[in-house]
């Protein structure tokens, strides 16, 4: 069922982000991006999406242990004007989060 793997991931990647897992958290993402870019179970619209996710989600985390000064406000707005992008309501409230 390679359709339940990227929701399993972006599942276990949002209860890491909430849990303050982040090392764990790094590591799926890395795991993930690997997963993306060697399987062929996925078409390329869809590892794009994910992709954007990932991007995204590592730079909140960044934000989030504190390894980025850069501000969670460029990023809401840049999530905001992104079309391809999965959970990114979620994206948006983490970001908002960050932000205060």
């Amino acid at each position: 069922m390679f359709l339940f793997k990227q929701d399993l991931k972006n599942l276990m990647l949002q209860i890491y982000y909430e849990l303050d897992h982040i090392e764990p958290a790094f590591s799926m993402v890395d795991s993930y991006k690997h997963f993306l870019s060697n399987t062929n179970e996925v078409s390329d619209s869809l590892k794009k999406f994910s992709v954007n996710y990932l991007n995204y989600y590592f730079k909140l985390l960044k934000i989030k242990s504190g390894q980025s000064k850069e501000q969670a406000s460029y990023y809401k707005s840049r999530i905001e004007k992104e079309k391809e992008v999965v959970n990114k309501n979620w994206l948006l409230e983490k970001a908002e989060e960050l932000d205060r």
